[in-house]
């Protein structure tokens, strides 16, 4: 099950889920892996394997709304 957070933060499917105004951070915590995409979905910084990128990017893809909305409930109680 998915939770959110006062941190920004989603957690589902053993990955996590973070954001601020710029970047959506994607991390696997038993790993330790973690990726950071600015918003217009380029990387800034990876640590995952190359064969795993397309399933985080995927992922990325998929939670991007979700973040979207979750940004805009964080501007409205702000």
């Amino acid at each position: 099950m998915a939770k959110i957070g006062m941190s920004n933060l989603l957690e589902a499917n053993g990955l996590r889920l973070g954001y601020t105004a710029r970047t959506v951070t994607v991390t696997e915590p038993a790993t330790g892996f973690k990726i950071v995409f600015n918003n217009d979905g380029t990387v800034r910084s990876n640590t995952f394997p190359p064969e795993s990128f397309p399933l985080v990017e995927g992922y990325f893809k998929r939670s991007y709304p979700f973040v979207e909305d979750a940004r805009e409930v964080d501007r409205e109680y702000a």
